[in-house]
Order: structure tokens, then C-alpha cells, then sequence
């Protein structure tokens, strides 16, 4: 019984289909949505004909939940193109911030070679002055400039230095010339 059912619904969804397709002599495509209401609709009419509703209504249900999972493949094939088009996009935002890191990282390096290049000149001016005229310059200079600058020169120079200048300053500035040691 079981497989004369089958059977009987695949004739006469081949019969209906082929009567589709060859009416009017235009093409019918079979995964369209009036072609699925026509298929439910002539099974439902022949089903009910011969008075087996339990298997009308079972018809129903399976053509409902074929639509439901033909619908929620079409969800699932526009999320997984959104996904990667979200992807594309974020390797671009990675690209571009690679590049702008790259740029950084350029400015920085450039920044510190050039504060080199200045202690190397303020080195080289302060190591050719007298001791108490050096010692008033790093006075007034950034601790952290005034430490790298004494850390280059000569230690009989930074002796000097450090004696001559202000001992609030000088005991400051040695510390930070010590730390900077380790």
C-alpha cells in the first residue's frame, strides 16, 4: 500500500507537470511559485477526489515544509554572500591599516633619528664649552634630553657638569642618568 501511494503521487505529478509544461507550448519552470501553488493545488483536488484526506492533508504538510526549507536556503545563500562580502571588506580595512601602521612606525623612526642627530649636535656643542656655561644649558634643558647629552660626553666632562650646576638639579638629573645605566 505504502508504495502504490508513492507511485500514485509521482504519476500524477508527472502527469500534472507535463500537462504544465506542454500546455500552451511555453516552458514552465518547475521551482517557480505558481507553478508550486498549481502542483499543491491539482494533488489537494485529486487526492480529495478519491476520498483520502489523512494523505491530502500529508500532501499539504510536505509541500509547506518543502516551501519553509526552500525558503530558509535562500536565507542561508544571502548570509553566506553578506559574509563574504563583510569578509572582503574587513581584509581591505586590514590592508589600509597595515599601510597607515607602516607610515607611523616610518614617522616614528624618522623622529627618533632625528632627535639622535640634535644630542649628537648638542653633544658636540656642549662638549667643546667651557663646564659652567654647559652647566646652565642642561639646567634649563628637558631631564631627559640633559641626561641622554651628559651620558655621551667624556665622565671627567659630566663630573664637571653636574658639580657646577644647581645640587636640587644635579641630584636629579644623576639619578635619572643612573636609572638609565641599568
Amino acid at each position: 500500500m505504502r508504495y502504490f501511494t508513492s507511485f500514485f503521487i509521482l504519476a500524477i505529478s508527472l502527469l500534472f507537470c507535463s500537462q504544465m509544461a506542454w500546455s500552451d507550448e511555453k516552458i514552465v519552470d518547475v521551482n517557480s511559485p505558481e507553478f508550486k501553488a498549481k502542483l499543491k493545488e491539482e494533488l489537494s483536488s485529486s487526492l480529495q477526489k478519491l476520498h483520502k484526506k489523512p494523505m491530502a492533508n500529508f500532501m499539504e504538510e510536505l509541500l509547506e515544509k518543502e516551501a519553509k526549507i526552500a525558503e530558509i536556503s535562500n536565507k542561508l545563500e544571502l548570509r553566506e554572500k553578506e559574509l563574504l562580502h563583510n569578509e572582503d571588506n574587513l581584509k581591505t580595512k586590514i590592508a589600509d591599516f597595515e599601510k597607515l601602521q607602516e607610515k607611523l612606525i616610518s614617522c616614528m623612526d624618522e623622529n627618533d633619528k632625528a632627535e639622535k642627530n640634535r644630542v649628537t649636535n648638542l653633544v658636540e656643542i656642549i662638549s667643546n664649552m667651557r663646564p659652567d656655561s654647559a652647566a646652565s644649558i642642561l639646567s634649563v634643558q628637558e631631564p631627559g634630553i640633559a641626561v641622554k647629552i651628559v651620558s655621551l660626553l667624556p665622565p671627567d666632562k659630566s663630573a664637571k657638569i653636574f658639580n657646577l650646576m644647581d645640587k636640587e638639579i644635579s641630584a636629579r638629573l644623576q639619578k635619572q642618568y643612573m636609572n638609565m645605566k641599568r
